[in-house]
């Protein structure tokens, strides 16, 4: 008992902080009552939220014989699936179609190819609802990680023109200063932000790969680099990259914009373990040369599926029952760089997790709220590796 007790404190963990912190950059969280035939009913304080989870587009939907009969969402071989950007309002003029293209020798001040850092710092603090009653909430130290960009030519052939392509490297992930004024919740935040860290280590850090994006920052193509191509592992590393890219670039409309445009975006992508649909609304405030300020929402929706967690015994099935997750702030976009080049946003998630076990049901209900810093600036490319994205340790580091 001693070993299973333990994987599944693994696994119950696991419930927690992968939709928390196994993001680009910021909290999750779903409502209590998100799904339609979740069996007996959960009880949950009015501020825990309600938040009807829509169904998650995909092309293969079948249940399987279970009591419950539960909806298993089988996501297509290929995610992210982008919809066409819809434009609400072309704004003001002058209007002007954007694009983003490489920054090449001589621009900014720059004599060669820009290699630049791309850095997620974000503080959360995450709260578990138990018995109808929030429990306190853990204030994660912050934890900074991100990528490293160096523009790259694309192959001679097979690439639409004006498509940008990246040598991608991981940083290195660093965890601030945890809050030591309450030991118990010192110690619960520490784990918490040590298991993201493992996690990033393993599936992220210092990975390296290039990346196709179109103009309109329509992410297109993955390609690992060999010493990670074909391996198990190489999925969870495509999972979140794309997540971090999808959930950080702007899309950009067909049409000539100006100031006050408005338009959406919609995508269909893994947040970790779960499908989910992002819901992406945005506003240009002012657009003067390649430098953009654009007001940004996101929203997540996660519908019931079963998600596949380590260490979980064949025993026992984790499900999500629902997720939301919305992020909203201000991008600042320089054209020739596809990741913001700074933002400010708060974020906020709520989770509905439920572990079967053979004797027992548990549920979870988690919220997070914080802040997440976005920065991205150039670097010296180092000279010692070529295909290295950042200089010196490669560090993601705001200071």
């Amino acid at each position: 008992m001693r070993f299973g007790l333990l994987v599944l404190q693994r696994a119950r963990d696991c419930v927690v902080m992968l939709p928390v912190l196994a993001s680009l950059m910021w909290g999750t969280g779903c409502s209590t009552s998100c799904s339609r035939d979740s069996g007996k009913a959960v009880p949950a304080s009015k501020d825990a939220g309600s938040v009807a989870a829509p169904a998650v587009e995909s092309p293969r939907v079948r249940s399987i014989g279970t009591e419950r009969q539960l909806k298993v969402f089988h996501a297509p071989p290929q995610l992210p699936i982008h919809h066409p950007v819809r434009l609400a309002e072309t704004g003001k003029a002058p209007r002007r179609a954007l694009r983003y293209r490489p920054a090449q020798p001589g621009q900014k001040g720059e004599t060669g190819p820009v290699a630049r850092s791309f850095v997620i710092a974000a503080r959360v603090g995450v709260r578990e609802l138990d018995q109808g009653t929030w429990g306190p909430r853990v204030e994660l130290p912050e934890i900074r990680y991100g990528l490293g960009f160096y523009s790259t030519a694309g192959p001679a052939t097979g690439a639409t023109s004006g498509d940008l392509f990246f040598q991608v490297r991981g940083l290195e992930g660093e965890i601030g200063e945890v809050d030591q004024s309450d030991a118990r919740l010192a110690e619960h935040a520490k784990r918490g932000a040590d298991y993201f860290l493992t996690r990033y280590r393993k599936h992220l850090e210092r990975r390296r790969l290039t990346v196709r994006i179109d103009p309109s920052g329509r992410l297109k193509e993955l390609t690992f680099s060999p010493d990670l191509a074909g391996k198990p592992e190489a999925d969870n590393t495509r999972r979140q990259i794309e997540q971090i890219l999808v959930e950080s670039i702007v899309p950009l409309p067909a049409q000539a914009i100006g100031a006050g445009a408005r338009w959406t975006g919609r995508t269909v992508l893994w947040r970790d373990t779960s499908v989910v649909t992002q819901t992406a609304e945005y506003e240009l405030i002012s657009a003067k040369k390649d430098r953009l300020r654009i007001a940004v929402k996101l929203t997540q929706i996660g519908e019931r599926q079963v998600v596949q967690l380590p260490d979980l015994p064949p025993s026992v099935t984790a499900e999500l029952i629902g997720l939301f997750w919305r992020a909203r702030g201000e991008f600042e976009v320089d054209l020739t760089s596809v990741t913001p080049v700074s933002a400010a946003l708060e974020v906020e998630m709520r989770t509905h997790n439920r572990l079967v076990e053979p004797t027992r049901t548990r549920e979870r209900l988690v919220e997070s709220l914080g802040t997440v810093r976005l920065d991205s600036s150039p670097v010296q490319r180092s000279s010692t590796d070529k295909n290295l994205a950042t200089g010196g340790t490669g560090r993601a580091s705001t200071q």
